[in-house]
């Protein structure tokens, strides 16, 4: 069985510089274990303004987020010693404001049931890896307007 090659897809393509100049500066976690992923993804961040910190698991990023306040979280679905899923949950748990900080959950799962189970744990949205600036500024766009 062969695929068709798909030249058009621009994961990168640019959005225009006045939809960046909607968002504030902002304090975001980046929680993946696969180094490129969070290359990327903090790239994409630092070039639109943002301040990034990075952990590399969930037991990471809910000790991370006990410590400092984050304007927003980007969690990994899959990583080692804490999923995403128990991280969210207990982020959750934690006191106020901790507990508020909006978590957009990042995963390469395609299956609705795992995007549910990432919502009713308590993430404010969930987006497709391979991760596409206009998805991701969407995604961010929206968690800091529901926010407001």
């Amino acid at each position: 069985m062969s695929l068709p090659i798909c030249e058009d897809l621009d994961l990168n393509e640019h959005i225009d510089e006045r939809e960046f100049g909607n968002l504030p500066q902002l304090t975001c976690l980046v929680v993946d274990d696969n180094e490129i992923n969070v290359e990327l993804l903090k790239w994409m961040l630092e070039e639109w303004g943002h301040d990034v910190d990075v952990a590399i698991n969930g037991l990471e990023a809910v000790e991370a987020i006990a410590k400092k306040r984050f304007d927003v979280v980007f969690m990994d679905y899959h990583m080692p010693v804490m999923n995403g899923l128990m991280a969210t949950q207990k982020i959750r748990e934690l006191p106020a404001p901790a507990n508020l900080t909006k978590i957009i959950g990042c995963t390469a799962d395609a299956f609705s049931e795992v995007r549910e189970q990432l919502l009713e744990a308590g993430q404010d949205d969930v987006i497709s890896k391979p991760i596409i600036q206009r998805e991701l500024h969407m995604a961010l766009k929206a968690s800091i307007s529901a926010g407001e």
